[in-house]
């Protein structure tokens, strides 16, 4: 689901059910708008907004934390893979391979989420880059130990490496899906149109109605954008801060 389209579908089903109700309101029989059914009718829509909200604010606190995880976790294998070079940097002049390797799987993987073409293509690609990782973690397994130096550097190497693979892995897991299940969208949705209605129903029929319904319309759809590109935080719109795998290329190698 792209986030504008949904946002489109959520302004379109608001305001249009508004405009249903505005137009059903003069129509009705005057014992369907008497003071006892706007009452009760009143009652049923408060609960209906108060769901509404409530379920607003869980979708954006949830699409909040995944999108502060998913930045941890990116600042935590940034940091871990400079640490990694450093200890193949100290283990000697056969680790040049390896060590190029990881600089290059960190060059490709800024190109692919944070570059205006990667963006423009959606959610980035996961397999070619990490065929680089692969390899130089390879490499790193492969180091022959002679000494206790070599034997305790590599022993440092292969933990890290053990942590950057399942860091990348449990990123790429989160990445397959949205956080957001369809459903719950659609459930949502409904129940804003239902809202709506009812406030064309009673509503006076005028331009500054029309505005506000609109203006109304408008801010919910925001909010469920702003949800769903929180929930895609290497393919969104709304991207995590490159700044800590710069900083990592630009350490690594020294």
């Amino acid at each position: 689901m792209h986030s504008i389209n949904v946002a489109l579908v959520v302004v379109a089903c608001s305001f249009g059910g508004a405009l249903l109700g505005m137009f059903l309101g003069p129509r009705l029989p005057s014992t369907h708008v008497s003071r006892e059914t706007q009452k009760v009718v009143k009652l049923g829509m408060g609960m209906i907004a108060t769901l509404s909200g409530l379920v607003l604010g869980l979708l954006v606190s949830t699409a909040k934390s995944a999108f502060d995880t998913t930045d941890a976790e990116v600042k935590e294998i940034s940091a871990k893979l400079v640490l990694l070079d450093h200890v193949l940097a100290r283990y000697g002049p056969e680790t040049k391979p390896a060590r190029a390797e990881l600089r290059h799987y960190v060059a490709l993987k800024i190109d692919q989420i944070w570059s205006r073409e990667a963006r423009r293509e959606g959610p980035p690609a996961q397999t070619s880059a990490g065929t680089w990782l692969e390899t130089a973690l390879g490499r790193v397994i492969d180091l022959p130990a002679e000494t206790d130096v070599h034997r305790e550097l590599k022993s440092r190497a292969m933990a890290l490496a053990g942590e950057i693979s399942q860091a990348r892995w449990l990123l790429i897991e989160q990445s397959v899906g949205s956080v957001i299940p369809t459903a719950f969208l659609v459930i949502v949705v409904f129940w804003l149109t239902i809202l709506f209605v009812s406030f064309g129903l009673f509503a006076p029929r005028n331009a500054i109605t029309l505005a506000a319904m609109l203006v109304c319309a408008l801010s919910v759809a925001t909010a469920l954008y702003l949800v769903l590109e929180l929930s895609r935080p290497l393919g969104g719109t709304i991207q995590i801060s490159s700044a800590a795998a710069r900083n990592a290329l630009a350490q690594m190698g020294r």
